[in-house]
Formats: structure tokens, sequence, C-alpha cells
């Protein structure tokens, strides 16, 4: 009987079942690094989408007041 138990726990523990626990784990640290690398690229896209909607606003907000305006990133003055 506890033979039998042996053989068991042996045949679960073999070979064949630690190759895939190694594939489970590098597929895991490559789809942690893939999902890193996309969500920098898509939160640096979306921060400049907020900066240029920034710079719309404040031309909007100069267009009422009459001033002049200097946009840093652009590196002009826009009088109104």
């Amino acid at each position: 009987m506890i033979g039998l138990v042996l053989t068991k726990v042996t045949n679960i523990f073999s070979f064949e079942f630690f190759k895939l626990i190694i594939a489970v784990l590098i597929l895991s640290i490559l789809f942690v690094f893939l999902s890193y690398i996309f969500k920098r690229s898509f939160y640096s896209f979306w921060k400049d989408m907020d900066k240029y909607s920034m710079d719309i606003r404040i031309i909007e907000k100069t267009i009422k007041s009459k001033q002049k305006i200097y946009i840093k990133r652009i590196g002009k003055y826009y009088s109104i």
C-alpha cells in the first residue's frame, strides 16, 4: 500500500511535470514583461495626449482674456 502511494507520488513529480511547471513560469514571466512594456507605451501616449489637450485649454482661456501666451513645449510666443 505504501509502495503504491510512493509510485503515484513519484509519477506526479516526474520530469514531464517539472517541464510543464517551467514552461508555465516562463510564459507568466513573459506575459508580465510584455504587459509592463505595453502599459508604459500606452501610459506615455495618453500622457502626451493630455499635454496637448492642456495646451488647447490654455489657448482657449487666453483667447477669452486676450493675453500673450508662451507654450513651453512648442517654444513659440502666440499673441492673440
